[in-house]
């Protein structure tokens, strides 16, 4: 998911809490979210962002660190490159998209990824497993 609303947190706070839980058989299911583009710190119950269940991803920068855009906080659950990718846009030409939206997209076929080599995981292990290969070992209160 790739957009962010205070309206409607508690109803879908409580939608991804329980496919955590009681999805893929119990193994549970894993909703991504991007971090969002301020450049700010995630605070509780302030966005979709902030759900604990769900997979946050924020986005790195081309060397590696957290890009200067993205949210952060205790919330994030990977980091994911988050600098522009090319794509093809009209008229025979290329154009560039990134943010946290794309490093979500990332993390997302990551995680198919690891699912796929091993579907028996659990959702709180292949969130393990997401931060070791994303590097979550930095400070995520702060960038």
């Amino acid at each position: 998911m790739s957009w962010q609303t205070q309206w409607l947190l508690e109803p879908i706070k409580d939608a991804i809490d329980g496919l955590a839980q009681t999805g893929r058989g119990g193994k549970g299911t894993l909703v991504v979210l991007a971090a969002g583009n301020s450049g700010n710190m995630i605070k509780a119950n302030s966005t979709e962002a902030s759900i604990a269940s769900a997979v946050v991803v924020g986005a790195m920068n081309s060397s590696g660190m957290p890009a200067s855009f993205s949210d952060f906080g205790k919330s994030v659950s990977a980091w994911m490159p988050g600098y522009s990718a090319r794509g093809i846009a009209r008229n025979n030409a290329y154009s560039g998209f990134g943010g946290t939206s794309y490093a979500a997209a990332y993390g997302t076929g990551m995680i198919a990824l690891l699912l796929a080599a091993e579907p028996e995981l659990t959702a709180s292990k292949v969130k393990q497993k997401l931060a070791q290969v994303s590097g979550l070992m930095l400070d995520n209160q702060s960038k």
